[in-house]
């Protein structure tokens, strides 16, 4: 009797003993199967800015590249013209001054798209981009050239560093370091490079899905800003619906997600090698106090009769801080679509190309928007 009853024990506790590792199992298997949809998800609540909240302008050129502010000028480096770089008055959007022919000598401009202005504000009129065509760096002298100097006098090269030639994207942390992405395989999200010491360091995938190296270098695509002086980096993300700041050795600081992290259709065309996701980053701007992100809310398309959807332009402070959202009028997905910033008086400026076939020019829309950017000591901006 007492061996029974000691083995209905026994068989007790194993039953007690299964259950509770089958309770473990199931969860720690839904633990794995929701880590990536278990990510706080960041609200935003935009201010809606109407076509008629804006100074509208019309520029006569067919495209437009990258524009910045520096000073009293708008910057502007021209798509199609075979003068790249424009300067207009930033208050009325008069023409004053274009230069910078197309070639491969030290002193002139490529005329394909990888040249791009460096990540943060420009100092002392001089305008840093990266050639990557020539694997120079450009530096451009606004106030020589302004003066009445020769163009050559001007424009400036020299050599980029060997490591960094293959880079999509660049930018400068400080003399010796910069942060660049490539589509070469097992390059990681990015890497940060140091001129110097010749070391490289890999930034890892986030969010790191199981694909193939070739997927990953397709699917990790974004826009890299620095800011030495806040010590901070920003990589929006083209495809995963992201924004992520690090400190300047690549130390993840702050993760905004705005949707659920869902894996985009790969599109396997070989030649466009595109993917095409519902929200997507369309351009960046980075001034000294902050980092604006254009994010689309519509997927890219050649449809012109599909109905448009308005951009949302998130603003963010270098430590992580979303300040503000706004709204954009929507314009057509075929469209270059860029922003810039006048950290002076609070201007913001949107530029898209039309897309009529005989007349190409560009308009621009500046709107009023530096009081919505009043920030306080960590007090983030959410819908509440």
């Amino acid at each position: 009797m007492l061996w029974l009853f000691l083995n209905f024990l026994n068989i007790k506790a194993m039953n007690i003993f299964c259950l509770k590792k089958n309770y473990l199992t199931v969860f720690f298997l839904l633990v794995l199967l929701s880590c990536d949809n278990d990510v706080e998800i960041t609200r935003v609540n935009p201010i809606i800015l109407s076509v008629e909240d804006a100074e509208i302008f019309r520029i006569e050129d067919e495209g437009i590249e990258t524009a910045f502010i520096l000073d009293s000028f708008l910057i502007i480096k021209s798509y199609y013209d075979s003068i790249k770089i424009h300067v207009y008055n930033k208050d009325n959007l008069q023409s004053i001054t274009k230069f910078g022919t197309v070639g491969m000598a030290p002193f002139e401009l490529p005329n394909s798209r990888p040249l791009t202005n460096a990540s943060i504000t420009q100092k002392s009129n001089r305008i840093l981009f990266y050639d990557t065509r020539t694997y120079q760096f450009k530096t451009i002298n606004l106030d020589k050239y302004l003066s009445g100097s020769n163009v050559a006098e001007c424009i400036t090269s020299t050599p980029m560093d060997n490591d960094l030639v293959l880079a999509t994207s660049l930018a400068q942390l400080d003399n010796n370091k910069f942060a660049a992405r490539t589509s070469q395989p097992n390059q990681g999200m990015f890497y940060i490079y140091d001129t110097v010491k010749k070391e490289k360091k890999l930034i890892d995938y986030t969010p790191n899905k199981n694909v193939d190296e070739l997927s990953k270098g397709i699917l990790y695509h974004g826009l890299l800003n620095a800011n030495s002086s806040k010590n901070s980096l920003v990589f929006a993300t083209h495809l995963f619906d992201q924004v992520l700041f690090y400190d300047l050795d690549g130390n993840l600081q702050k993760k905004h997600v705005f949707s659920p992290l869902k894996m985009p259709d790969l599109d396997r065309n070989p030649i466009s090698g595109s993917i095409n996701p519902f929200y997507y980053t369309l351009s960046t701007y980075a001034t000294t106090d902050f980092c604006f992100v254009n994010r689309a809310c519509q997927q890219f398309s050649s449809d012109f009769e599909r109905p448009l959807k308005p951009s949302q332009l998130l603003a963010f402070t270098w430590d992580g801080v979303m300040v503000n959202a706004f709204e954009l009028p929507a314009v057509s997905t075929m469209s270059r679509f860029d922003i810039c910033y006048d950290e002076e008086y609070g201007y913001l400026y949107s530029f898209y190309t039309s897309m009529e076939e005989n007349d190409p020019h560009v308009i621009v829309r500046k709107y009023k928007i530096g009081d919505y950017l009043q920030t306080n000591d960590n007090e983030e901006f959410e819908n509440k």
